[in-house]
């Protein structure tokens, strides 16, 4: 699960806050912390505050590349109302373009309130540390070269008469899986969820 950041979910006025824990495997992400518990200087309190749209996604894509492993995602909503709802999303994943690619646990807090027919994230509290020893050699899923995510594509566009880009949006949200994607795909055609467009013309 190789995530992208994008805005039209993300508010204007979004704050994004980014703790790790203290440990000498975390350095890289020690000039970026606004722990309130070791920071006692306010400019640096201040400046650690990433506020505004671009700025935070600007943030969130200069730290290192990520992959994620699907299994160990939970989801929690500890605090949900009409107005205003918390969720947390808690997982491991790993730093792909680092040498032996660390394993690293994150914990992140989003607080979100209704837009127009979804929800905007209006706060972000980000928590990185190294995960627990029972966890620390668990195997990631193999993604795909290239050559093989095509393939892959071709044989779900095949199969499914949707696009190829339809098809690799289906791949993708199920790492890659042909028979997930398959069944995922009649899953969502009988729910009536996929849009015409995603299928090729005739």
């Amino acid at each position: 699960m190789v995530t992208k950041v994008t805005t039209p979910s993300i508010f204007n006025n979004l704050y994004l806050t980014l703790i790790p824990k203290i440990t000498f495997r975390l350095d890289e992400y020690f000039s970026d912390s606004r722990n309130l518990i070791r920071i006692s200087d306010s400019n640096r309190r201040l400046k650690a505050l990433r506020q505004g749209r671009f700025t935070v996604v600007s943030f969130i894509n200069s730290l290192p590349k990520t992959l994620h492993h699907p299994d160990t995602i939970t989801l929690d909503v500890p605090f949900a109302t009409e107005r205003l709802m918390t969720f947390t999303v808690t997982g491991l994943f790993k730093e792909r373009e680092k040498k032996g690619e660390p394993i690293r646990h994150f914990n992140r807090m989003f607080v979100v309130v209704p837009q127009g027919s979804g929800f905007v994230i209006i706060n972000d509290l980000l928590y990185i540390t190294n995960p627990p020893k029972e966890k620390a050699d668990i195997p990631f899923p193999v993604v795909p070269d290239n050559s093989a995510k095509e393939f892959k594509a071709s044989q779900i566009s095949q199969k499914t008469r949707m696009t190829i880009n339809w098809s690799i949006k289906c791949l993708e949200q199920t790492n890659w899986d042909v028979n997930q994607a398959l069944a995922a795909f009649e899953t969502a055609k009988s729910q009536g969820k996929i849009p015409p467009d995603a299928f090729q013309s005739v």
